[in-house]
C-alpha cells in the first residue's frame, strides 16, 4: 500500500517529488494558481486541511511546500488545529532558522512533531533533519524515500536542518569567490597557463606552499582577500596550537617569464 503524504502549498513542487520518489501526495493549495498547477500535474486535492484528518493514516505526515515567510504561520494556524498529538509537520521551506524553532515550540503545545528538513543538494547527498528524534522515526518511510538512496541524517534540535541550510550557502558564496579568486591568480600569473583547466582539476587540500601565495598575488596586482584571509587564519591556528609549519625553502624571489630571456 502506497504511503499517503499530505501537502501543504505547492511553491516548490514538492507533491511531484512525492510521487517521483514512490509516495501519494494528496495536496492543499493555498490559492488558485497553485491549485490549477497541482491539478494540471494529477495531483489530487483536498478543499480544506480538515480533510486530512480522514484521508491520511495516522500518525499522519505532513509537508510543507511554501517559500520563506509569514504565509507558513498563518496556514499552520489554521491546519494544525485538525491535527492530532503525534502527527509530523515537515517543513521544506528552507525558513529563517530561528521562525523554524518558534514554529516548533507551536506545535509542541498541541503534541503535534514539527520536522526542519534540508532535501539532498549538489555535493551532498543526504537529508538533513532537525527536530525530535521521534518525528524523524515516524516521519522515516517518507524521509527515506525523499533521500534517494542518501542518509536521513538527524543533525540536531528544531531549526538545524534550515540553519545548515545557511552555513551550506555562505559555504558556497565563500567557494564561488575563491574561485574568483583563484581565476584571477591563474590569469596573473607571468607564464602561460590554462586557468579554466586549473579550476577543473585542482582540489582544495591545506598546506605550508599557501603562504607563498599571498607574496605572489601582491606582486602580480591580484587582489584576493578571501584567499588571504584563509591563508592568516591556518597560520594563526598554527600559532595557537604551537605548530611550526614546514614551508619548504625558496631559493630565490618571485620571477617573471620575461625577465629569464
Amino acid at each position: 500500500m502506497t504511503l499517503k503524504v499530505g501537502v501543504l502549498g505547492g511553491a516548490t513542487g514538492a507533491a511531484e517529488l512525492l510521487r517521483d520518489v514512490g509516495l501519494e501526495p494528496v495536496a492543499f493549495a493555498t490559492d488558485e494558481f497553485e491549485r490549477h498547477d497541482l491539478a494540471a500535474h494529477g495531483v489530487a486535492l483536498v478543499d480544506a486541511t480538515a480533510e486530512f484528518f480522514e484521508i491520511l493514516d495516522h500518525p499522519r505526515i505532513h509537508l510543507l511546500d511554501m517559500r520563506p515567510g509569514p504565509a507558513i504561520d498563518t496556514l499552520i494556524d489554521s491546519a494544525y488545529v485538525t491535527m492530532e498529538p503525534g502527527d509530523v509537520l515537515v517543513d521544506l521551506s528552507g525558513s529563517y532558522w530561528a521562525d523554524t524553532a518558534r514554529r516548533w515550540r507551536r506545535m509542541r503545545h498541541r503534541a503535534i512533531y514539527y520536522l526542519d528538513v534540508a532535501l539532498p543538494a549538489h555535493g551532498r547527498p543526504d537529508l538533513l533533519a532537525g527536530g525530535d528524534p521521534r518525528a524523524v522515526q515516524i516521519a522515516l518511510p517518507a524521509l527515506e524515500r525523499l533521500a534517494r538512496g542518501g542518509r536521513v541524517l538527524r543533525v540536531g534540535t528544531a531549526g538545524a536542518a534550515h540553519f545548515a541550510l545557511q552555513l551550506e550557502e555562505v559555504f558556497g558564496a565563500a567557494v564561488s569567490h575563491a574561485r574568483s579568486e583563484l581565476q584571477q591568480l591563474g590569469e596573473a600569473w607571468p607564464g602561460e597557463i590554462d586557468p579554466a583547466l586549473l579550476l577543473q582539476v585542482l582540489a582544495p587540500r591545506a598546506g605550508s606552499r599557501a603562504g607563498w601565495v599571498l607574496d605572489d598575488a601582491l606582486r602580480m596586482e591580484a587582489a584576493v582577500p578571501l584567499l588571504a584571509q584563509a591563508v592568516m587564519l591556518e597560520q594563526a591556528r598554527q600559532l595557537d596550537e604551537h605548530e611550526t609549519p614546514e614551508l619548504p625553502p625558496r631559493v630565490g624571489g618571485f620571477v617573471r617569464h620575461e625577465d629569464l630571456d
